[in-house]
């Protein structure tokens, strides 16, 4: 089981380098609540709307702890 980070994680959402090798890691992965908090935080700086951010973690099977 992988466990994410936040960093990981907003590498995909954003298509950095290493996105394709996280992705592939993503569906039934680990993310702990406060990278949770990070990757929430970053994105409504940034001025993206998360409303459905739960939603297409729990569809891709992450256990958010």
């Amino acid at each position: 089981m992988t466990v994410l980070d936040a960093s990981a994680l907003l590498a995909v959402m954003h298509d950095e380098p290493g996105a394709d090798l996280v992705a592939s890691e993503v569906t039934g992965s680990i993310l702990g609540a406060a990278n949770l908090a990070e990757v929430v935080g970053k994105l409504v700086g940034a001025g993206v709307d998360t409303t459905g951010l739960i939603d297409v973690l729990s569809e891709l099977d992450v256990l958010i702890c």
